[in-house]
């Protein structure tokens, strides 16, 4: 199992906190985030990660260029795309085997990995079941258990919980086929969660891997930030 975190995008809702860095070195428990999630996903046996890195990437290759487990990957295009490009680079790296997925500004309980990666061999993405706000990159579920809809403009009383931005997947050449169509549809600037919602119409659905009461958070804004660094991390 690889794992892949992506954290090249220039985080501008951030702004002015990170202006002149990268949200994933932000510290939070005194070390950056991008070093909490290497050594939770080392410590739970991934040995393979790739960092996909883009504005102002000096500062996280600096913090892992000397992790032996550790392989950065360039997107130059970071201005010029959205997350879902970012991960398309990984696609070397990735090279059809099993991976895990990680936003780059997710900081997680331990638990919600280990777990993850007991879960049967599937794709999955991580799903907390908690009330909804209209920010929060919403899930729409079946009763028989098939994700038919993720996005922040669902109707909240239609969504079944929010993507945290973890996921697993078994069916990587699936994915990137579908990433690079739509890259070639000239959707450079979608979020990941489209080519996840293009493999459901395909027929290769993603399930929901529901977790619910363990803490995580995904900095986005300022407020989210000072959040985190309250919170208690295990």
């Amino acid at each position: 199992m690889k794992a892949v975190i992506v954290a090249a995008g220039l985080s501008t809702r951030m702004y002015p906190v990170v202006r002149d860095m990268p949200k994933c070195m932000l510290e939070v428990g005194g070390k950056p985030i991008i070093r909490g999630v290497i050594n939770q996903l080392t410590a739970a046996g991934i040995n393979e990660i790739g960092v996909v890195v883009g504005y102002n990437r000096g500062e996280i290759e600096e913090e892992i260029m000397f992790d032996k487990e550790v392989t950065i990957i360039y997107n130059p295009f970071y201005e010029q795309c959205n997350n879902m490009a970012s991960l398309w680079f990984a696609k070397d790296f990735i090279n059809k085997e099993p991976f895990i997925y990680i936003h780059g500004d997710l900081l997680f309980d331990t638990k919600i990995l280990t777990k993850l990666l007991d879960a049967p061999e599937e794709d999955f993405v991580v799903i907390d079941t908690k009330e909804c706000d209209k920010e929060d990159m919403k899930v729409v579920v079946t009763i028989d258990g098939n994700i038919i809809d993720y996005g922040k403009e669902i109707e909240l009383d239609r969504a079944n919980g929010e993507w945290i931005g973890m996921a697993k997947f078994y069916r990587p050449d699936v994915l990137f086929n579908v990433i690079e169509y739509l890259l070639e549809s000239k959707e450079l600037y979608a979020y990941d969660v489209v080519a996840f919602a293009e493999m459901g119409v395909l027929g290769y659905g993603i399930r929901p891997y529901f977790i619910t009461g363990l803490p995580w958070i995904e900095i986005d804004f300022p407020k989210e930030y000072e959040l985190a660094c309250q919170m208690n991390w295990k």
